[in-house]
């Protein structure tokens, strides 16, 4: 600082010092009092470089950690999500499994088993339903395409891979299965009878098979291709030696043939004897008798038909013929003309048409099914469904449950031959817990299932945990990121405001020294008195 010399008057020195020395104040005290206002220490380059080099770069690391944390928190979200339809799923697996469990004792019948096979394939819709809906913007988590990267650190590669690379529907879990039109496998079979199966279309009235394996068997067949076959289901009447068959006119006029179905196949039929009058000297043996079908509707009745001659003591028989005189293939064999038979007496009897056979169907626990009866491609009429089929031999046999059999020739038909076949119904949800032993290996099944879903469930737990090891890291990273950055960058509010009080009371004592200083030349002046 200049020396102060106040005889010398063309420089006012002291003033001077003194004005610089006020500047100075000012200077700091505009510095306290901007850092006041904003907060900030660094308010311009000037302030100190180096430190806002620094702490530019402290502040980006800061933002940037914040951007991380998010990330984390969205991933552990999205996680959440995946979570959620895991954890539903498998809640329901283990209801499927219990409905299993439940099919799978022998206390149940088919019937049962096909309603608890209809839930358990309802719970698989719904498992699909989660793998398509359990989706995070857009993307689906559980189809077996997600495999994604999560962004969770501040640098280039510092970032986090999950993959969920297990498809959850149903069908790739083995839950069910998924087949677009119904087909047969498994084919095993027995004799020459039965030579191939094949998938068809169920009738109205009649649904599809469950998906099971089933046992189609030749119970009985025609006594030739050209005449049918009656077997009496009943007691015979006294006198009445046995009913037996003979070629019919045609398959038009045969007993078994249905008007409504249109073919000519089998049945239970009752033929009931309304009157008979023995023979004598004069007259032959007459006999009234009518048929009726396995509901007690009435086909036809014959009135006094006649039997072997007058005075004949042997034994006889009678065509049973329609209206019409047509033969209907049925022949009643009496024991002796001249004797009486009662009238009102009856015999039940099964009928199979020429050429045709009587096939049966089971299912895996040995049930028998409904099939189109006469093998008529209906299921409307008389006798139209049942437990067995009426099929014509040497061709396909749709038992209406959608399979189609096919029967070998005539002569290669045998009673007691089978063919054991899966049936594979058509749908995209369908199971097999037809039997207790397919429950059985279906409760296997689904405990493999529950074991995949719950390793999906730990791997979603265990990236969970890993990303929120990360969030508490990244998070204690970014606090004293935040504080090495706030020390640089912000004031110190309270030295700051001791400054600015500190320069304040020197900017006015500066001030009154100028004052002072501005007066002191004037002594000068003493000398010119």
């Amino acid at each position: 600082m200049a020396t102060v010399d106040f005889n010398r008057i063309a420089s006012n020195i002291a003033a001077l010092n003194t004005l610089d020395a006020l500047r100075q104040i000012n200077n700091k005290l505009s510095v306290a009092q901007t850092r006041l206002a904003t907060g900030k220490r660094i308010n311009e380059a000037a302030d100190d470089p180096a430190g806002l080099s620094i702490a530019t770069k402290l502040n980006a690391q800061d933002q940037s950690m914040q951007v991380a944390l998010n990330n984390i928190g969205d991933a552990k979200n999205l996680l959440a999500v995946g979570e959620g339809g895991l954890s539903k799923m498998s809640d329901l697996l283990v209801q499927i499994r219990s409905k299993a469990e439940q099919a799978a004792s022998d206390t149940l019948g088919s019937s049962e088993r096909s309603a608890i096979k209809q839930e358990i394939q309802s719970l698989a819709q719904q498992l699909q339903d989660i793998v398509d809906q359990t989706q995070w913007n857009g993307q689906k988590l559980l189809d077996g395409t997600f495999n994604k990267q999560f962004q969770t650190g501040i640098e280039d590669g510092e970032n986090t891979t999950f993959g969920l690379p297990q498809s959850y529907d149903p069908t790739s879990l083995g839950v069910s299965a998924a087949n677009a039109t119904a087909n047969t496998s498994g084919f095993v079979k027995t004799g020459n009878s039965i030579t191939a199966a094949g998938a068809s279309s169920a009738f109205t009235g009649l649904d599809s098979l469950d998906q099971s394996t089933y046992t189609a068997t030749v119970l009985a067949k025609a006594t030739s291709a050209t005449v049918g076959l009656a077997t009496a289901t009943s007691a015979i009447p006294t006198n009445v030696a046995s009913l037996g068959q003979e070629q019919s006119t045609g398959a038009t006029d045969e007993l078994s043939y249905n008007a409504t179905t249109g073919a000519a196949s089998g049945g239970n039929f009752k033929l009931v004897i309304d009157s008979y009058t023995a023979a004598d000297t004069n007259n032959a043996a007459k006999i009234s008798y009518t048929v009726q079908d396995s509901a007690g509707n009435t086909l036809w009745s014959i009135a006094n038909q006649t039997i072997g001659n007058a005075g004949d003591t042997g034994a006889a028989a009678v065509s049973i013929k329609q209206v019409g005189g047509n033969k209907s293939g049925l022949v009643l064999n009496v024991t002796a003309v001249e004797q009486n038979i009662s009238a009102g007496s009856s015999i039940d009897f099964e009928y199979i048409a020429r050429n045709h056979a009587k096939v049966q169907v089971k299912d895996q626990s040995g049930a028998v099914v409904s099939v189109d009866s006469d093998g008529s491609n209906k299921t409307t009429g008389a006798n139209s469904t049942g437990s067995v089929g009426y099929y014509a031999v040497g061709g396909a046999a749709d038992t209406g449950r959608g399979v189609q059999l096919t029967l070998g020739a005539f002569a290669n038909v045998s009673a007691s031959d089978t063919a054991t076949f899966t049936y594979n119904e058509a749908g995209k949800f369908i199971v097999n817990v037809q039997s207790a032993q397919a429950a059985s290996a279906y409760m296997s099944t689904i405990d493999n299932v529950i074991d995949t879903v719950n390793k999906g469930l730990a791997s979603v737990g265990s990236m969970t945990e890993r990303l929120s090891a990360k969030e508490d890291t990244m998070s204690t990273a970014q606090v004293n990121t935040e504080a090495a950055y706030n020390r640089i960058m912000n004031a110190d509010m309270a030295a700051e405001h001791v400054n600015a009080t500190q320069y304040g009371i020197l900017q006015q004592t500066s001030l009154a020294m100028l004052s002072q200083i501005n007066n002191a030349p004037q002594n000068i002046l003493s000398l010119f008195r």
